[in-house]
């Protein structure tokens, strides 16, 4: 086999294994991948590996791009099944405001949100348990309505998404390492 087919099929693989996180088993590989651009494959790893939380593999021809269909399918049946668990919507600090990082995930959520019209989503923002639970809770609030009105800004109906911000309340691990926060730290779209 080729070297690009070696790391098409690389790609692919872990693509397939694990795109997104179901809520009860935290401790997986939870890789966000851009769907409309397969030249960055960013997963982070699980919390048992902390000392190498990231890692991006370029690709590096065209012939790899049927990841990126791929990633976009599996992406497609979370949120049919109902739930898709995004690590990919970054915010500022202590802000609500998205960073220009979460670009490519929003347009990538609003493209297979519209593939389903008739569907409502909730939009749930979870943090770690840094800070005041009060401030946490206010925190996760305005970061869902932020990206509900980004979603609305890209045509998505508004009727369709609810916000919720769960602030520290529903962890998936421990608040004891800077792993385990940040897998607290997500974005959740849950079939209504």
């Amino acid at each position: 086999m080729k070297k690009n087919s070696l790391f098409a099929l690389a790609l692919i693989l872990g693509t397939l294994t694990g795109f997104a996180q179901s809520v009860d088993k935290p401790k997986e590989t939870i890789p966000t991948v851009d769907p409309k651009n397969a030249s960055e494959d960013i997963s982070r790893q699980s919390t048992e590996n902390a000392a190498d939380s990231s890692s991006k593999v370029k690709a590096t021809d065209k012939k790899d791009a049927p990841a990126s269909n791929e990633a976009m399918k599996i992406m497609r049946t979370k949120f049919t099944e109902g739930r898709y668990v995004s690590y990919g919507i970054f915010f500022d600090p202590d802000q609500a405001s998205i960073s220009t990082a979460a670009t490519d995930e929003i347009s990538s959520i609003v493209q297979v949100v519209n593939q389903v019209p008739n569907t409502r989503y909730e939009i749930g923002v979870h943090t770690d348990a840094d800070g005041e639970e009060a401030s946490n809770l206010q925190i996760s609030q305005a970061r869902a309505e932020a990206i509900k009105a980004r979603l609305v800004g890209k045509g998505v109906a508004a009727g369709r998404l609810i916000a919720r911000g769960y602030g520290e309340t529903k962890p998936l691990t421990a608040n004891d390492t800077p792993a385990s926060k940040a897998d607290n730290r997500r974005v959740e779209f849950v079939k209504q």
